[in-house]
């Protein structure tokens, strides 16, 4: 079995961080942990990972779409002033009439349930 040059496996490592990074930005990744319930109508996420790199434009929580509304950023498919890049650690709520609200400190985004949106690429 032929070894792999240290430069060959650079590459490859590189390539597969690429791979990865362009599956995540496309979809819009997002990460939580430790859902609640509060009451009967919102599961609340103690800290989950909003992707903001092209701006605040949907969310999946809990494996289900969520559209931005607005969609936030600068103009130019960044996120809004203020806003970490490439993603804004918070809390999310999602109620049971398909809304949701994203927080961090004062900084607040809204969405709602879109199953069928597909986000634009983001690189």
């Amino acid at each position: 079995m032929k070894h792999l040059g240290l430069r060959t496996r650079a590459s490859l490592g590189a390539a597969l961080c690429l791979l990865a990074g362009l599956a995540v930005a496309g979809y819009g990744f997002t990460s939580a942990s430790q859902a609640s319930s509060v009451g009967d109508s919102a599961v609340v996420w103690s800290r989950f990972e909003l992707m903001t790199h092209c701006g605040i434009d949907h969310a999946i929580v809990d494996g289900r779409m969520y559209r931005a509304d607005p969609v936030l950023d600068e103009g130019f498919h960044n996120p809004p002033e203020g806003w970490n890049n490439p993603y804004q650690v918070g809390v999310m709520q999602v109620d049971s009439d398909g809304t949701a609200t994203f927080t961090s400190g004062v900084l607040m985004a809204h969405f709602v349930l879109a199953p069928e949106y597909e986000p634009p690429m983001c690189f």
